[in-house]
């Protein structure tokens, strides 16, 4: 009887290995399938890397001539239409073939911006067409200089708000150029290094020829700048930008030399998106909820991809 009880004993022990370790392979297989799985995804990811990798070293070829163009376009195209910058874009481009620089193509987007860093500015409500968004670029490079913008469609205040707010400490005050408190509000932003932007504005008074010229001049221990003919205490984090509601650039040719005009008219392309948009939304409003639920899906998407890539 002793002899049988340690023999079931023995055997109930085995029977618990025997258990145990089928638990254990159980988990080792799951592991490994799950594995499996996980580099069959990263094979995947990792052809993505590689064709990434060749357009990298692709771009790195191309970055002088690129910068060249994109330096070009910020420059001199940012106060034409669409179809304007196409053109000169492309003759550009001739220029550099016939002296045997093979460069087939240039996107302004591509050259100054990133995927992330669109996708965050429509959010921040930029039109998704291709003007405003080489718009909204040229901005920020032109950041430094005093820009001057044409948008009879209003629709880039909104956009410059929320950029200017997010990219800089100061504080930002708008003001409209028809306002009576204008003078006061220009003085204010000086003398406190704020953000001015003026709105609805038609052309350049010589008032503010200082101001874009920056014509600072040290007064004992002070920065000052002569507005009108009044001294006005200079804080070096001021900043103003102009933005006009007229489709018609009226710009006097000495204040042209001044500022930086980016010309936000409605392009051809924003057209057809919002006519597309409201027979969509007539016709068929079902469709056109689930076109903005995927279009926001993926831009989201997109995002939390960049943000993984990033870290």
């Amino acid at each position: 009887d002793k002899r049988v009880s340690t023999l079931k004993g023995d055997f109930g022990r085995k029977t618990r290995e025997t258990q145990l370790l089928k638990d254990q392979l159980s988990a080792a297989r799951q592991r490994l399938n799950r594995s499996q799985i996980l580099v069959e995804l990263l094979s995947d990811e990792q052809k993505r890397w590689q064709e990434r990798e060749l357009k990298l070293q692709e771009k790195m070829k191309s970055l002088p001539v690129d910068t060249l163009l994109a330096s070009g376009f910020a420059v001199y195209l940012c106060a034409a239409g669409e179809e304007q910058r196409k053109e000169n874009v492309v003759k550009w481009l001739d220029i550099l073939n016939d002296a045997s620089n093979s460069h087939k193509s240039f996107c302004f987007q591509q050259s100054m911006g990133s995927q992330k860093e669109l996708l965050t500015w429509k959010q921040w409500c930029l039109p998704p067409d291709t003007l405003s968004q080489e718009n909204a670029l040229a901005f920020t490079f032109l950041i430094n200089q005093v820009p001057f913008i044409f948008d009879p469609g209003e629709v880039c205040m909104p956009w410059i708000r929320s950029y200017l707010e997010s990219a800089h400490e100061q504080k930002l005050e708008v003001v409209s150029y028809n306002d009576s408190r204008l003078v006061n509000e220009v003085e204010l932003c000086v003398r406190f290094g704020k953000l001015l932007v003026i709105t609805d504005t038609t052309d350049l008074e010589p008032y503010f020829y200082p101001l874009v010229r920056r014509d600072v001049f040290q007064e004992g221990s002070r920065l000052v700048i002569l507005l009108g003919k009044k001294k006005v205490d200079f804080n070096d984090g001021f900043r103003i930008f102009f933005v006009s509601k007229s489709h018609v650039n009226h710009l006097s040719l000495s204040a042209k030399s001044l500022v930086a005009e980016i010309n936000f008219t409605v392009s051809e392309s924003r057209l057809d998106d919002q006519l597309l948009s409201t027979i969509m939304l007539h016709e068929a409003p079902e469709l056109e909820a689930l076109k903005l639920s995927a279009i926001k899906q993926q831009q989201n998407l997109s995002m939390e991809l960049s943000e993984l890539e990033d870290n």
